[in-house]
């Protein structure tokens, strides 16, 4: 409990985690005046827009906890570094990053045990994004079936009509219930095999487009990004937001 308590780095994780609230708030409202001030502003530039801030909130997270933390090892150097004096010490250790007051020092004395609780919830979170992921890999490789080539040939044109250079494979997958795009470097579309019969080659020949325009925009990475910052910040609505 005692190395708990006096964790420079726990404290510092405390600190920053209360900042990162306000920090986002303020992220959020500049997205909110951006997408107020230009009404007919496109969902292309409000979708970078809010990716740039969303990437701003955890930079701003990850500057104000170094920041804090090299804040907690110079002070908690100095303190160790003070006369033999046990008692002076022990005053002292509670005002590891704040001037001394009531409401730092109430802080101060619970915020490493929300900061290990953050650590836990985190670590959890990880896991199952991680699966996840590895879930996704899995798709590009199972329950696939071969579509016509009718389809390769359009995707292959719209491609290069938008600009794409990389190439794009697609496929049918028994494993999916809606379209997705998997990969980054080597694009795959995949259609869901029980919704494709069904679909009429206009809905088929949407759907495609629609996927080619994630593939453009380089969704799939920005995703992997985004879902990185939204677990870590998972305790802030601002990010979500």
């Amino acid at each position: 409990m005692t190395a708990i308590y006096q964790s420079a780095f726990l404290i510092a994780l405390g600190w920053t985690i209360a900042a990162n609230i306000w920090q986002s708030a303020l992220l959020w409202m500049i997205y909110q005046a951006i997408c107020g001030l230009h009404r007919k502003i496109a969902p292309s530039i409000k979708h970078l827009v809010a990716s740039l801030l969303l990437l701003g909130s955890f930079g701003w997270f990850s500057a104000t906890l170094a920041n804090k933390y090299r804040e907690a090892i110079k002070l908690n150097e100095y303190l160790s570094g003070l006369a033999a004096n046990a008692n002076a010490a022990t005053t002292h250790s509670s005002n590891i990053l704040f001037s001394p007051n009531s409401l730092t020092d109430y802080a101060n004395q619970y915020l490493p045990y929300i900061s290990a609780a953050y650590l836990i919830i985190l670590l959890l979170l990880s896991v199952k994004l991680i699966n996840a992921y590895l879930y996704s890999k899995q798709l590009k490789t199972k329950g696939l079936l071969p579509i016509d080539n009718h389809w390769i040939n359009l995707v292959n044109k719209y491609a290069r009509k938008i600009g794409i250079v990389k190439k794009v494979q697609i496929h049918l997958s028994q494993y999916i219930s809606v379209p997705a795009t998997l990969n980054f470097f080597k694009p795959v579309i995949l259609l869901p095999l029980a919704a494709f019969n069904h679909l009429t080659p206009q809905q088929v020949e949407s759907i495609i487009l629609h996927e080619l325009a994630h593939i453009k925009r380089n969704d799939y990475l920005i995703n992997i990004i985004a879902s990185v910052i939204e677990t870590i910040l998972f305790f802030n609505p601002f990010v979500h937001l």
